[in-house]
């Protein structure tokens, strides 16, 4: 295996299994209940844990690939994801449990931006295909952690779940030490220059302009199931319809060499509100409605986001802050979609059209705030790589 094939298979399985992380405790929300004597609707508070250390460290984590280069901070990242894993078996109280997500959110954090960033240095003539992959594989671990993680509670508790899924994850650390290449490391960190990164208003207002479809790419494929099940869908086809928001992004393969040619902002722009749109469709479509507009979700959800980040690569010049501006971009994403999560999930008491509603509207009312200043550092040309 070349050096290039072999990093480029550890940064993709270390996602796929980075993606399992995220999900592997969402079949056993009711199990955990039970252990701990507390309402499902307490349980979610485990997510919650897991979306602020994600959001919230996404910076830290790129200042400090400035200084000790992207590898090594995505290597700390997946071995914090293990120690969260192996942790629950030490957790007396469910508010113990609430910190060791939390610990496995800001692994995600450090993993993430970091990865990313090794991967456009390791593919720079083919970046947009790259992400789009990079993100393939988060859908297919998130659905893999789902799957696999309800059968193994067929077997054990969900405390052996969590530790399945610690060892399962464990050898990644392995892969990504010994196959991706070291990153360069910096002596000095240079505190005025990160300043000036974590300060770039464009960034900011772009992740402001797609932090609702970031909401939206998020609450869509958790609540699909259920909402099919309320439309009066059978499990099986509620279970298949649900399942089509994770992997029919897959197929987006096929579109990209079509949205190469378009200007990355102005496509990114055109699919998101063609996402907030799918999602206002949902209470007024039936079933096979529903289904098609699922399909058409899954792809726009994998398009964007590698769009997405393609475009903030190529925002910076420096690779040193590449996992800076990643980080920056995400966190704002994370912090202001999880907000927006929040509402949509109040908003359910009123029932699902109030809730999908909102979230399209909001999905498409904050994309002007993209054009307010985009200036030279984002990228106005086509994407040919």
């Amino acid at each position: 295996m070349s050096s290039r094939r072999g990093a480029t298979f550890a940064l993709f399985s270390s996602r796929f299994m980075y993606a399992a992380n995220w999900y592997n405790l969402s079949p056993a929300v009711g199990q955990i209940g039970a252990w701990y004597g507390i309402d499902r609707s307490i349980v979610g508070l485990i997510f919650t844990a897991f979306l602020i250390g994600a959001g919230a460290f996404q910076i830290p984590a790129g200042i400090l690939a400035s200084r000790i280069g992207a590898k090594k901070c995505s290597v700390i990242g997946i071995s914090l994801m293990v120690v969260s894993d192996l942790l629950p078996f030490y957790a007396p109280s469910f508010s113990v449990l609430l910190v060791f997500r939390m610990i496995g959110g800001i692994g995600a954090a450090f993993f993430f931006s970091s990865a990313l960033a090794v991967l456009s240095d390791i593919y720079p003539e083919n970046m947009t295909s790259m992400i789009w992959l990079y993100n393939a594989c988060f859908n297919l671990g998130g659905g893999f952690g789902i799957i696999a993680m309800t059968g193994a509670l067929e077997y054990s508790t969900w405390i052996g779940d969590s530790l399945l899924m610690g060892a399962m994850t464990f050898p990644f650390i392995l892969l990504l030490q010994t196959l991706v290449p070291a990153s360069e490391r910096f002596p000095v960190t240079d505190l005025p220059r990160i300043r000036e990164k974590v300060l770039d208003l464009r960034i900011w207002l772009l992740a402001i302009g797609f932090s609702g479809f970031w909401a939206c790419s998020y609450e869509f494929p958790e609540f699909l199931k259920d909402y099919v099940s309320f439309s009066g869908s059978s499990s099986v086809v509620s279970g298949i319809i649900g399942s089509l928001a994770l992997f029919a992004g897959l197929s987006g393969i096929l579109i990209i060499p079509w949205i190469k040619k378009w200007e990355p902002i102005k496509a990114s722009i055109l699919m998101t509100a063609l996402v907030g749109i799918g999602v206002m469709s949902l209470p007024f479509i039936g079933i096979y409605g529903i289904a098609a507009v699922t399909i058409g979700e899954g792809i726009l959800f994998v398009l964007v986001s590698a769009l997405e980040y393609v475009v903030v690569l190529k925002s910076e010049p420096e690779r040193r802050y590449r996992p800076l501006r990643l980080g920056l971009f995400n966190s704002i994403q994370i912090s202001l979609g999880s907000f927006f999560s929040l509402i949509f999930t109040l908003l359910l008491a009123y029932g699902f059209t109030f809730a999908w509603e909102f979230l399209g509207i909001t999905v498409i009312a904050l994309l002007p705030a993209v054009f307010l200043k985009r200036g030279s550092t984002l990228p106005q040309t086509p994407l040919h790589s």
